[in-house]
């Protein structure tokens, strides 16, 4: 896929310019600035016999992320580069997940430019009412990468005093271009094609606050206009060009619960969620429908905190075709600048996913390094 340059280079040139009158030290490592390294490594176990005999039963990935974030009030900027090596296939990746500056002319206005994740929504597997973004609570690295684009908002409008009081309305308005990302660093495009394929995002969020039994619940809306090019060069935009989303999110005796809903040319889809906390222990489940294809799927997790870790178990179900893939997870923070990480994976059905999965079980270890 062909590499982009437009707003994103202007934005993470910007970052490093306006870095060091954001407070940074004259000599010193900029503050924010972040570093991690890992390394891991895994066993696959092949259910078809033919794919055993010509596929890897083994991987191992190294790489490093290295970012910033700064926010002194009249302006932020915040960048991400990640590197990664694959010694399986002997390939090397890099990404700039994220490289933005924001600016605050007024108190309550926010003009953001450059490459930045567009997240909401209460669900942590699904997420119908938003169509920019990819979730996968099995893979947290599925959405770690934003959108290049311009957005402006209204920053939360505080509802009393400082402290106490949640926000009563969020606005935002963007322009993402383009709308399909490259998983690699940019290059300079056709920036008029860039605008054919671009995107115009809108969303609000209204924050009202606990009452009794009901905390603090989030309700919010969002709608995208694609491909705006055919509508500037005199086109129609028709039904597949557009979609709207809709979502809620309120804490009720304890019980946290969300609820999303999406509708484009496809069709509908909604998901609920319901998680609780008990001391160490966090229980959530989900569940999603989806009309085209039309199916239904669930999601469960069990996690416990520990003093210097964590366990779970997730599970992700498909009752179509009864397919599920299983992880149980584990971490130890070793001193301060390490963390080891174990997981198996069980996939019922590997084959029956989309797209379909190499293995029936996998085993891996991995550490990470703050240096």
């Amino acid at each position: 896929m062909r590499r982009r340059h437009g707003c994103l280079i202007l934005a993470a040139v910007a970052s490093l310019v306006l870095q060091p009158f954001l407070g940074a030290e004259e000599g010193a490592a900029p503050a924010g600035l972040r570093l991690s390294v890992t390394g891991e490594a895994g066993w696959l176990a092949f259910g078809d016999a033919t794919l055993a005999l010509v596929a890897r039963d083994w991987y191992a990935r190294s790489g490093a992320t290295l970012g910033f974030a700064r926010d002194e009030g009249a302006g932020a900027c915040a960048a991400r580069l990640r590197t990664t090596f694959d010694a399986a296939t002997g390939t090397w990746a890099l990404s700039l997940d994220e490289a933005w500056m924001a600016l605050r002319p007024l108190p309550l206005l926010e003009a953001r430019l450059g490459r930045f994740a567009i997240a909401y929504g209460p669900c942590l597997a699904f997420n119908p009412a938003n169509f920019l973004a990819t979730k996968n609570a099995l893979d947290p690295r599925s959405a770690a990468r934003g959108l290049d684009g311009l957005s402006l908002g209204v920053r939360p409008i505080p509802l009393g005093g400082e402290g106490g009081s949640p926000p009563l309305a969020t606005l935002l308005g963007a322009l993402v271009l383009p709308s399909p990302v490259s998983p690699n660093l940019l290059i300079v495009g056709d920036p008029l094609a860039d605008l054919e394929v671009s995107s115009l995002h809108g969303r609000m969020t209204i924050v009202l606050p606990a009452w009794g039994l009901l905390g603090e619940t989030e309700l919010g809306i969002a709608g995208d206009l694609r491909d705006l090019g055919r509508a500037w060069r005199g086109g129609a935009v028709d039904a597949g060009q557009w979609d709207a989303g809709t979502w809620l999110s309120a804490d009720l005796g304890g019980f946290v619960l969300g609820a999303e809903g999406g509708s484009d040319s496809a069709g509908l889809a909604w998901a609920l969620s319901l998680n609780r906390g008990f001391g160490d222990w966090l229980a959530l489940a989900e569940l999603s429908r989806t009309e085209s294809p039309g199916d239904w799927k669930a999601f469960l997790r069990l996690s416990r905190s520990l003093d210097r870790g964590a366990l779970s178990l997730s599970s992700l179900v498909d009752f179509e075709s009864l397919a599920a893939r299983s992880v149980l997870e584990a971490s130890l923070d070793i001193g301060d600048s390490f963390v080891l990480r174990a997981s198996l994976t069980w996939n019922r059905l590997p084959e029956k996913w989309e797209p379909a999965l190499p293995a029936t079980w996998a085993a891996a270890v991995a550490m990470e390094c703050y240096p």
